[in-house]
């Protein structure tokens, strides 16, 4: 789809009549920024699978909405209204989403959490007047909590609580986005991005009676993001 997006904006920046659409801001050069952002987390698991009693039952699907904060720094070259850059970005985010099940008299709970995130994106746009329509994607880095726990909202009393994983997980990221000049160094933009990641298994183990039971959740979380910045440019 990007390259579609991609191959039309060059298609549309090559015809005659586009060319004399007037681009009254220099995109090229270094820009750095804050952004703001509201997300949609979205973590699907299995209710949990007890190895000494067999799986359990179901699977969920949890979407809870969060917020965060970061900055970002980038480059732009100019081809006339064809803009090429890149961009790196961080952001610290607050999102969760938590999953139930249990089977018989014995419970689990799984939990999944983003911390923060980083993207490492290539971009292309088109330049029109004072303003920026472009596409966007690349790499991202997640720091992630994956849990199992004994019970609902994974109480920090309860033991076990700690058992699961942290990781920093690789994905990808890709999204479209529309920046306007306010001054001759800085701008305002508005962007839409979606983060996803592998699946990450979480365990724990679990004593009754001399008897030795395992629990697991494997996670497949994304997000959405709609995400808002202000960018001062380097000329």
């Amino acid at each position: 789809m990007k390259r579609i997006l991609l191959a039309a904006a060059f298609a549309i920046a090559a015809t005659p009549a586009f060319a004399e659409v007037p681009v009254n801001f220099d995109w090229s050069g270094i820009h750095v920024g804050i952004l703001a952002s509201g997300d949609a987390l979205t973590n699907q698991a299995p209710d949990g699978e007890g190895v000494y009693y067999g799986d359990y039952y179901g699977s969920s699907t949890v979407t809870k909405l969060g917020g965060g904060v970061g900055v970002d720094v980038g480059a732009n070259a100019q081809y006339g209204h064809i803009v090429l850059g890149a961009d790196l970005d961080a952001s610290w985010l607050g999102g969760r989403a938590t999953h139930g099940g249990g089977y018989y008299d014995l419970y689990s709970y799984s939990e999944g959490k983003w911390n923060d995130y980083i993207t490492l994106r290539a971009k292309a746009g088109l330049a029109i007047d004072r303003g920026l329509i472009y596409v966007t994607g690349g790499l991202a880095l997640v720091n992630a909590e994956y849990r199992v726990c004994y019970e609902d909202g994974c109480n920090p009393s309860t033991a076990g609580y700690d058992y699961g994983s942290k990781p920093s997980q690789f994905g990808f990221t890709g999204g479209v986005g529309f920046e306007y000049a306010l001054t001759d160094s800085l701008t305002i933009n508005g962007e839409y991005l979606y983060v996803g990641t592998a699946s990450k298994t979480a365990t724990a183990p679990y004593y009754l009676n001399a008897d030795s039971y395992v629990y697991k959740a494997t996670f497949n979380s994304s997000a959405n993001f709609l995400r808002v910045g202000l960018n001062w440019y380097v000329h």
